[in-house]
């Protein structure tokens, strides 16, 4: 992957990244479940609050 953006005369900066190794990537599987149940969890308990505040994001109120 490369991020940047390309211009007319601009040469960089620009960040390549390289390829992830197999224990990098058994570490991921192993933290993103954990991180995404965090979220949801944080997420559940701030539409609970919303919802119980009889407010909502639909009416604007």
């Amino acid at each position: 992957m490369c991020w940047g953006f390309i211009m007319w005369n601009y040469k960089g900066p620009f960040h390549i990244w390289d390829p992830k190794t197999k224990e990098e990537r058994a570490a991921a599987a192993i933290k993103i479940p954990k991180l995404n149940a965090e979220y949801e969890a944080d997420d559940g308990m701030m539409n609970g609050r919303l919802q119980g505040s009889g407010r909502s994001c639909e009416s604007g109120s």
